[in-house]
């Protein structure tokens, strides 16, 4: 390399923008122009209805599916392990709030930051006794300024108090990669400063109308055949007079003016603003990007839309698959990847087990649950599938009789390599209920 191009790549390195942590060379995508502007005005989000709506509508329908602890056999459908103790802790985190609370936090700041963080505090044989949710703006993730460790410490600040945590101490949570910061995660909302900040804007405008007379404003000026002016002294008394009058709790009143004068509407109406419409785009924009159809949430503008085509049943189940469904499987990657080798128990392999969710008894998800059943009990009595396997697909304990091949009542009963077995009074039972029924 040529010392015109080492001298390039100096001065560029110099030029660089440095950040806390070791952080350099970021795009300053949100720092100039009008979105940062915007970003001042609705800070990271949380203030906005909008957001405050889709954030709890998560925060109230994800806790319906727990926390499980799976263990992958043999075959390709994991079993659920009961009362395993890392679902156990996730249910009770600690002694002052539940599980429900913790996942209220910590989605909180994973939609409104795409980081959310975990505390854990281990007992004297260094076990996790505890896990306590951080809130996003009071921790952040430093490594050296080198770049030669990925991650070194957090630092965390309660009360103004700067601790350096572990990284092995802190359960850090993050909403994808962030491509400006490879070690926090990126929320969705970053790319809507503009749209809440026009919702906010509409919001403020029209409660500033209301306040004021309930319209725009309004510029009184001399009567056109008039030929005196108005002065100082005597426009800031009308103007103070007309204010009280015809502001605050006075809307409606009447005044008469002393002299001839013309009061002229300035600027728009509130029809003529059409705030609906305008307001309907921040609503489209957030639920979109969340994937949570606007109609789930009770924003008007997805009510107009599922009054035809979809039904809200269907609305729901779409709901479910593009927001909890794969936040969830996000979630359980990483509880496997970091917390669950925390809690392994005697004979256990990291590696055969998984953290998930079970959805089994989440009330929107019964018919998709119910078909997948019937999908199951079809395989089953044409032999695709044995009962067990069925089973464990529909979260049902596999008993040691269950793996077999049962087409229909009435006929022998192989296992897999095609053997005959006896059949015994229960698993008759079990195959007149398969083919009576179509449950397995």
């Amino acid at each position: 390399m040529g010392v015109f191009a080492e001298t390039i790549r100096a001065l560029a390195k110099a030029a660089a923008p440095r950040f806390p942590g070791g952080w350099s060379g970021s795009p300053q995508r949100w720092r100039f122009g009008m979105n940062a502007d915007y970003r001042k005005l609705v800070g990271d989000g949380s203030g906005s209805s909008i957001v405050e709506a889709c954030v709890l509508w998560i925060c109230r329908n994800f806790p319906e599916a727990p926390v499980a602890v799976m263990r992958i056999g043999d075959t390709s459908i994991p079993e659920i392990i009961l009362r395993h103790p890392f679902a156990r802790k996730v249910r009770w985190p600690n002694p002052h709030y539940s599980g429900v609370l913790l996942w209220y936090g910590t989605l909180t700041s994973w939609v409104v930051d795409g980081n959310a963080y975990w505390l854990k505090v281990r007992d004297r044989l260094g076990r996790v006794a505890e896990y306590w949710y951080i809130p996003h703006w009071m921790i952040e993730p430093r490594w050296d300024d080198e770049g030669t460790e990925y991650l070194t410490h957090y630092d965390y600040r309660p009360a103004g108090q700067l601790f350096e945590l572990a990284p092995s101490d802190v359960f850090h949570l993050r909403y994808g990669i962030d491509p400006d910061n490879t070690r926090k995660g990126r929320s969705p909302l970053r790319t809507l400063f503009l749209e809440l900040g026009v919702d906010a804007e509409a919001s403020a405008f029209a409660a500033t109308m209301l306040k004021n007379l309930g319209a725009p404003g309004i510029v009184i000026s001399p009567d056109r055949d008039s030929k005196k002016t108005i002065e100082e002294p005597d426009r800031e008394q009308i103007k103070a007079k007309f204010d009280q009058k015809w502001s605050g709790e006075n809307r409606g009143s009447t005044i008469v003016l002393s002299r001839p004068a013309q009061i002229t509407q300035f600027g728009f109406s509130p029809q003529a603003m059409e705030f609906g419409a305008i307001r309907d785009i921040p609503e489209e924009r957030v639920t979109a990007v969340l994937g949570i159809p606007a109609a789930v949430v009770g924003f008007g503008t997805g009510l107009q839309t599922a009054k035809v085509g979809a039904t809200m049943s269907e609305l729901r189940d779409q709901a479910y698959e593009n927001n909890i469904i794969p936040t969830q499987r996000l979630i359980g990657d990483e509880l496997t990847r970091s917390e669950l080798s925390e809690f392994l128990q005697p004979g256990e392999r990291l590696e055969e087990l998984e953290v998930a969710f079970d959805l089994s008894n989440v009330r929107v998800l019964q018919d998709a649950l119910t078909k997948n059943a019937e999908r199951w009990a079809t395989l089953v009595r044409a032999r695709v599938a044995e009962v067990g396997e069925a089973r464990a697909a529909n979260r049902l304990p596999v008993r040691e009789t269950d793996h077999v091949f049962a087409p229909s009542p009435g006929v022998q009963i192989v296992d897999a390599e095609g053997n005959v077995l006896p059949a015994t009074p229960q698993q008759e039972t079990a195959l007149a209920e398969v083919a009576t029924s179509g449950k397995v």
